[in-house]
């Protein structure tokens, strides 16, 4: 009794005979259970598959946290890509990023990121006082 899981390059065969010592029916049982991770398993990693951008969609992602940042009212002062670097499974691109706005706005930049359909990592960050005095002041926050 055999199963193939996958296909292409991703292949994996069960057979009864790979779990020892074990009856015919718990033989059955055992491989139904590890047919079922897997397919849990195929699942997570499609989500994941689709959730990382890929090379081609780049500029794009980068003219969507733009339009974000616009849309939460952050001034953008400073919007630097640095290139692909190449982190094994995946790519990453990063870009120096400086805005200047409300904490609030800030706040509301960072929760549409969190919704946002492609997996983008926000770090290095840091919040201060914009130099402005006016009641307008703004922080600057290299993101």
């Amino acid at each position: 009794m055999t199963n193939d899981m996958f296909r292409g390059s991703n292949y994996v065969q069960i057979t009864c005979n790979d779990v020892p010592g074990m009856e015919s029916k718990e033989r059955r049982e055992e491989i139904d259970k590890l047919r079922e991770e897997i397919k849990a398993l195929q699942i997570v990693l499609a989500d994941l598959e689709n959730r990382t951008p890929q090379k081609k969609e780049i500029s794009g992602i980068l003219r969507k946290i733009q339009q974000i940042a616009d849309e939460s009212n952050l001034d953008i002062t400073k919007f630097s890509p640095l290139g692909e670097s190449d982190s094994g499974y995946y790519s990453e691109w990063p870009t120096i990023m400086e805005v200047a706005g409300s904490y609030d706005n800030l706040h509301g930049f960072f929760d549409k990121m969190s919704k946002f359909e492609k997996i983008v990592n926000i770090d290095d960050m840091s919040i201060k006082p914009a130099i402005s005095q006016g009641p307008d002041k703004k922080l600057l926050t290299p993101v």
